[in-house]
């Protein structure tokens, strides 16, 4: 699959995804973890599939794009590396939460430069 396409979100996974959006939160982590849990779409055999952790990072700079609340670094421009998502869901996972497959991450070949 080409890099940045898009798979069809279906209308029940988009009214879903638009609520998680729309809704106000207290804090980063917990709309962090709303959008781990969200389901983008279902596969052939019957999988949920959620969005990328290049997709949930964009949204949650967008929707936080300074620390709201009190404490050293209110007024700082957000920082939330994708590391500290991968923990999220690794607790919800701990906790028994039911998550959704994630596509994997497209790495880099290395090129080998010839002499």
């Amino acid at each position: 699959m080409p890099k940045n396409v898009m798979l069809p979100v279906t209308p029940e996974f988009d009214r879903a995804r638009r609520l998680v959006l729309r809704r106000t939160y207290a804090t980063i982590r917990e709309f962090a973890t709303e959008l781990i849990k969200l389901v983008r779409h279902r596969d052939a055999d019957g999988r949920d599939i959620g969005f990328d952790y290049g997709y949930i990072h964009a949204a949650v700079l967008r929707k936080f794009p300074t620390v709201k609340n009190n404490g050293p670094h209110k007024g700082k421009v957000t920082k939330m590396p994708i590391k500290e998502l991968h923990e999220i869901a690794c607790e919800l996972n701990r906790n028994g939460v039911k998550l959704p497959f994630r596509p994997r991450r497209k790495t880099a070949k290395k090129v080998v430069k010839k002499k």
